[in-house]
């Protein structure tokens, strides 16, 4: 029995980082959970950006008003997850697809008020239509966020707002106002130019 303060011998030190760590299936149900529970604020997040770039009000509540909408909110970010978790486990650049492919199904589910499944489908062809632009915002998104963990965060300050008004706006240029891209005559839908 060692005294209280004494130093720990390197055996010990490696028997509680192995029982302080979580497995993988625990590290992935962790994950899943927090993504759950924060869809409602995400989703906040980006209408107060996407209203704001339509000079619509914005008050203080709008990140927070989404969670009555809780139950479809994470039930698609749930879905997502999953699907990023295999896409990043077939050789990474299927859940980075799938990640710019299905940026926009929470807005989607709030605006047109879809279901996640058809949010889903509407983003990925949205976004398909787009690919090579959206891939290069979103390459640039990634050297920001690499600038966010070198600075332990600082950046983020900026990088933050940054990506969630592109996002508003690429959002506004792909889906418009009001009808869904799939039933808008082209000339009426929005224009995505980069």
């Amino acid at each position: 029995m060692q005294a209280f303060g004494s130093p720990l011998d390197g055996q010990e030190l490696n028997e509680m980082n192995v029982m302080t760590l979580l497995a993988p299936e625990h590290q992935a149900l962790l994950e899943l959970t927090m993504t759950v529970l924060l869809a409602p604020l995400w989703t906040g997040i980006t209408m107060s950006a996407i209203f704001s770039m339509r000079n619509q009000p914005i008050k203080f509540t709008t990140a927070l008003q989404y969670y009555s909408r809780f139950t479809i909110l994470a039930f698609a970010s749930a879905i997502i997850s999953i699907l990023l978790t295999i896409g990043l486990q077939l050789f990474i650049l299927p859940g980075l697809y799938l990640f710019i492919a299905t940026t926009f199904t929470l807005p989607l589910i709030i605006e047109r008020n879809l279901t996640p499944l058809r949010a889903i489908g509407l983003s990925i062809k949205a976004v398909n239509a787009n690919l090579g632009k959206l891939i290069t915002i979103y390459s640039l998104f990634f050297l920001l966020f690499v600038i966010v963990i070198i600075s332990f965060g600082i950046a983020y300050i900026f990088v933050g707002p940054l990506y969630f008004n592109v996002k508003a706006v690429l959002y506004q240029n792909l889906f418009g106002n009001i009808q869904a891209v799939d039933e808008t005559p082209k000339e009426q839908q929005g224009i995505f130019d980069a």
